[in-house]
């Protein structure tokens, strides 16, 4: 929390302490930045299935998109990227809320992402998983991208992409993940406009090298003409 400090797109970390529990148990405390609007799956949760308002879908994606460029600036990859991980805080100028990304427990440098290439190490929700954590244990900052397409996915349409799977077993599942031809066969079934689909596409590509950064992805034109979020101006600075 420390070497990512400085995004008003990650939640903040006032501190630390250890407090004497039940039993006179020990416990390490963090003391983060309190999410009044709870989580983004909470959220897509009360949709029952229809998905966000695609103007919220965009000012989330945004948000995350912002704060996920941050990480990975400061050489992280987050790993475990999810609705339950992305926090909604209270917006200062109107009644809505900014997505921050939280819970960095599993959070890796880049640099030991790499020195772990070979191994079949995973972190994380596989159902976020990659093709490349998939089939070769990789989890570079391109499969945070994709953990956030799929992310993106749940909001727009409702339920997460592979929810029509999820009687075959998590091992079946994890198979199908890796065919490109199988998330083009889940948005169109997802009725997913045109410019959604591009957007999701550049986060959803079965290559990596095709995938499309963070920062390339907030150029996309399925983000432009967003008011800006009334974060706080000491994060802006720092960042």
């Amino acid at each position: 929390m420390d070497d990512i400090r400085g995004s008003p797109y990650v939640i903040k970390c006032y501190g630390d302490e250890i407090t004497k529990g039940e039993n006179n148990k020990m416990a390490y405390n963090l003391l983060l930045e309190y999410a009044s609007g709870g989580t983004l799956a909470d959220l897509i949760k009360k949709s029952h299935g229809k998905g966000l308002v695609e103007n919220d879908v965009k000012r989330y994606a945004r948000s995350i998109l912002k704060g996920l460029s941050h990480i990975h600036k400061r050489e992280y990859v987050h790993c475990d990227l999810k609705p339950d991980n992305v926090l909604l805080v209270a917006n200062k100028s109107n009644d809505g809320y900014i997505a921050k990304i939280g819970d960095m427990g599993l959070a890796k440098r880049v640099e030991q992402s790499e020195k772990n290439d070979s191994g079949r190490y995973w972190r994380g929700n596989p159902l976020y998983f990659s093709p490349e954590a998939v089939v070769k244990g990789v989890q570079k900052q391109a499969a945070d991208i994709w953990a956030f397409g799929c992310i993106m996915f749940e909001m727009l349409a409702g339920n997460p992409p592979w929810h029509l799977y999820k009687g075959l077993g998590i091992n079946k599942v994890l198979k199908r993940i890796s065919y490109e031809s199988e998330i083009e066969s889940v948005m169109v079934s997802a009725g997913i406009s045109e410019e959604g689909k591009s957007f999701l596409k550049g986060c959803l590509c079965k290559k990596v090298m095709c995938r499309l950064s963070a920062d390339m992805l907030l150029d996309h034109p399925f983000l432009k003409g967003l008011v800006e979020d009334d974060v706080d101006e000491a994060d802006k600075i720092q960042q």
